[in-house]
């Protein structure tokens, strides 16, 4: 099998798994790869059981079988471990086990296969003809044919993916039969049917664990919390119902409870009694290196943040308008919004990100003015001030933006990005 042309996209490496997610659906490949989101499901389970179960076994018929082999090609910039490699005469075979119970060949794990015989041609210098996949629910084993018309159909199929890798192209969510089995389908696909769009990412809705008696100590009961003070048990929580500890003052904190709260990806925020974050703690930042670098590199083009920060901030000024008319719907009077709408316009033509942050700023402004007409008369709120909030209104406010900046910057470490380079803010 000889050269076949190098790609001429920017070439991000991929490995072997994801050729396989974005043939079975574009969007998994850009949820698992670009947004970094990863889940098990009983199908992935069941799998991952028969991979660590076979590679026990050390013969293919009457040959050797040498498992878990790291190939990589830098002619196609893909790479990643083979089940399994034999050798027959002069030629190597990859083989690939996959639990399907199917009786024909899918068009996915061909891929796949394709892009490991090529990786183990070129990490050789052996011939790689044939390659063999092998469904264990079935039994059915299918020999693939590696030439030249499926390692076109291979680069045709690297081409589409790394172009989503650059941000050039974004897949969008659609609905099939395949969805079902699919660990990811409650990303893109909400349960609330009456959503008129799809949304990602979508997440269970947990408690938060906030602890302000002084003195207090969080330790670890199994999979639980346990709060007590001076030796009385104050409450226990089960780790998995959480989204979130925060800790207000002299709290402590056991270390067998920081590693329940590691283990779970449950962030811990050390807090002043007034509020004021000291730090926090999490898990360990995901591995996604490729998307922080893609995340630097987009970063000083204003060709792609430009654009994404107005689709960003219309999307803002969206949500203020929507929040303003339900309030006013709700008190049966009609929201002024037209000043918001105004500003939202301005964003469409706006040549720069200092540009679109003035604007932001105006409509936010505007916004709490007219989110006075609202807010009940017993409490003294006349606009937005922080550091410090000087009424309940304005306190509440800070307090729910605290909360939600902790998320955000959770997810963003969960999933690979760097939460302190943004696009519009830093």
């Amino acid at each position: 099998m000889g050269k076949t042309g190098v790609l001429e996209d920017q070439h991000y490496d991929i490995p072997f798994y994801a050729i396989n997610a974005y043939v079975y659906c574009p969007y998994r490949y850009y949820l698992e790869h670009v947004q970094g989101i990863f889940a098990d499901n009983a199908h992935i389970t069941e799998g991952r059981f028969i991979h660590a179960t076979k590679s026990k076994q050390s013969r293919w018929g009457n040959k050797k079988k040498i498992p878990g082999v790291f190939v990589a090609s830098e002619e196609l910039g893909v790479y990643g471990y083979v089940d399994y490699v034999i050798s027959d005469s002069d030629d190597l075979r990859p083989i690939e086990i996959k639990k399907s119970s199917s009786t024909h060949l899918y068009e996915n794990d061909r891929l796949q296969l394709i892009a490991e015989a090529v990786a183990l041609s070129e990490s050789t210098g052996k011939n790689v003809r044939l390659g063999v996949l092998k469904y264990e629910g079935s039994g059915k084993r299918f020999h693939v044919k590696i030439d030249e018309k499926a390692i076109k159909k291979l680069k045709e199929i690297l081409s589409e993916m790394r172009k989503i890798l650059s941000g050039e192209v974004t897949p969008k969510p659609k609905k099939s039969t395949k969805c079902e089995k699919c660990s990811l389908v409650s990303y893109c696909m909400p349960p609330d049917k009456d959503l008129k769009r799809m949304v990602t990412p979508h997440s269970e809705r947990k408690e938060s664990l906030f602890v302000m008696r002084q003195g207090a100590i969080v330790s670890r009961t199994g999979k639980s919390f346990l709060v007590s003070y001076n030796g009385d048990k104050l409450a226990r929580v089960n780790a998995h119902s959480l989204s979130r500890i925060q800790l207000y003052g002299l709290i402590t904190l056991t270390t067998p409870a920081l590693k329940l709260a590691v283990e779970e990806g449950i962030p811990v925020s050390f807090m002043t009694l007034s509020g004021k974050l000291i730090t926090k703690l999490s898990a360990p930042l995901s591995k996604n290196v490729m998307l922080r670098k893609i995340q630097y590199q987009k970063f000083e083009d204003p060709e792609f943040v430009i654009p994404l920060a107005k689709k960003l901030m219309i999307a803002k000024l969206d949500n203020m308008i929507s929040a303003l008319k339900r309030l006013g719907k709700n008190r049966k009077q009609k929201a002024k919004t037209e000043f918001i709408k105004q500003q939202r316009r301005n964003i469409k033509t706006a040549k720069s990100i200092e540009e679109i942050r003035g604007l932001e700023g105006i409509a936010t402004k505007n916004y709490f003015q007219e989110l006075q007409k609202y807010v009940p008369e017993k409490f003294d709120f006349d606009g937005r001030n922080r550091r410090p909030p000087k009424d309940e209104v304005n306190a509440l406010l800070s307090f729910v933006y605290c909360l939600l900046l902790t998320d955000i910057q959770g997810i963003c470490e969960s999933v690979g990005l760097d939460p302190f380079l943004g696009f519009i803010h830093t």
